[in-house]
């Protein structure tokens, strides 16, 4: 079931973000990741986008990370859009969810800087190929 949800959190006491039911794949399958980027600075920044892929996790948080991408740079305007596409093969854990975490850095005339951050839990599954079949009632016909 695809959807989003809005959890309680217990111990934080606030509510949350969950999303339901990404896709499924298999492992060692290529799939492509689009983080959208808006901004909302004052003149043209130039930026960079990190891609986190986490396996997901019991707790509020994310588990082990499996594996990390950082953008070419791009260069957007007040207000404008960039969407930053990433190429991923899955990877097979130890559990089958996966979180995605999406870092932004700007340059600032003189070095790179970590200009905040998101995180998403169970963005999608991995998991082995399932094999299920029903059998259906036979026919005999006179040849």
């Amino acid at each position: 079931m695809n959807g989003i949800i809005i959890l309680q959190d217990p111990i934080l006491g606030y509510g949350r973000w969950q999303v339901l039911g990404g896709g499924t794949f298999a492992p060692n399958t290529n799939i492509q990741i689009t983080c959208p980027i808006t901004s909302q600075s004052t003149g043209s920044a130039r930026i960079k986008v990190k891609l986190l892929i986490y396996e997901g996790s019991v707790w509020i948080t994310h588990g082990t990370k499996l594996k990390e991408y950082l953008s070419a740079e791009k260069t957007i305007s007040p207000g404008a859009s960039a969407s930053f596409v990433f190429s991923h093969t899955t990877i097979e854990g130890t559990i089958d969810r996966r979180d995605v975490g999406v870092e932004v850095q700007y340059w600032n005339g003189s070095t790179w800087v970590d200009d905040g951050s998101n995180e998403w839990d169970d963005l999608y599954y991995v998991r082995p190929t399932e094999y299920d079949f029903e059998i259906g009632t036979p026919t005999v016909n006179q040849s």
